[in-house]
């Protein structure tokens, strides 16, 4: 499942299980989950990627503990 956020380059429609038939114009920002069809319509030119989803808590690393700044007395 992907969770990027898209641009839609040409004027195309697709079915939303929730909403119904969504006609989609250029320069609309989205996020279909759906990632094959994502795939292809990125191949097709219909939708270009703004931005790559971040990566989950499981996935992201460690921080490192910052020393605490000595108080002013």
């Amino acid at each position: 499942m992907h969770h990027d956020l898209l641009i839609v380059c040409k004027p195309f429609s697709i079915n939303d299980p929730h909403r119904g038939r969504r006609d989609l114009r250029p320069g609309t920002a989205v996020n279909i989950e759906d990632g094959a069809q994502v795939d292809d319509l990125i191949r097709r030119g219909y939708l270009r990627r703004i931005s790559e989803a971040a990566p989950l808590f499981a996935e992201s690393t460690e921080n490192s503990a910052k020393p605490m700044r000595k108080r002013k007395d």
